[in-house]
């Protein structure tokens, strides 16, 4: 591991894996406020009769969250982590900036070290080479990527409660 010392220059956008850090973070601060109001918003709108029955009984706190907040707010956890999927996948526009678009092909970072697989499809199908074919297949490729992670995550999300060992109907 290497050390800096506080008054070395970080040059974020010429070190391969600072890039990655830089794009990462920028893209988390950029999606953080969207995911954050609608996990607010499902929490605001989760009846406070249902706390009030769980205090009744007896519940704390942290068994009211897991037993009452998670299952209610289920369908925008579902909604906020496909749509989190999908964007990530999908990432074309930071990180050609920051990699491939830096004054168009000279980038300041290796090429295929902030290159997407969105990117990979851009510049295969529509620059250089020109393989539509090729970049067809990519497409397809992420798709399928997609679509199977969020069958997954539809799948682990939507489990029925279970009565006496068998799934409720």
């Amino acid at each position: 591991m290497r050390i800096i010392s506080p008054d070395a220059k970080i040059h974020f956008l010429f070190d391969p894996g600072w890039a990655r850090s830089s794009i990462s973070v920028i893209l988390w601060w950029m999606w953080f406020g969207h995911s954050m109001i609608l996990f607010m918003a499902a929490m605001v709108a989760v009846p406070k009769d249902y706390y009030d029955a769980a205090a009744v009984d007896g519940a704390g706190a942290w068994h009211s969250f897991w037993k009452i907040t998670l299952p209610l707010i289920r369908p925008v956890m579902i909604y906020v982590l496909v749509t989190s999927l999908i964007g990530g996948m999908n990432n074309f526009d930071i990180p050609f900036i920051i990699g491939e678009g830096q004054a168009l092909g000279g980038a300041l970072v290796s090429k295929q070290a902030t290159r997407t697989m969105v990117m990979h499809l851009y510049i295969s199908a529509f620059r250089g080479d020109l393989m539509k074919g090729y970049g067809a297949a990519v497409a397809f490729a992420i798709f399928i990527i997609v679509l199977i992670f969020s069958i997954i995550i539809f799948r682990l999300m939507t489990r029925r409660e279970t009565e006496g060992g068998r799934a409720a109907r």
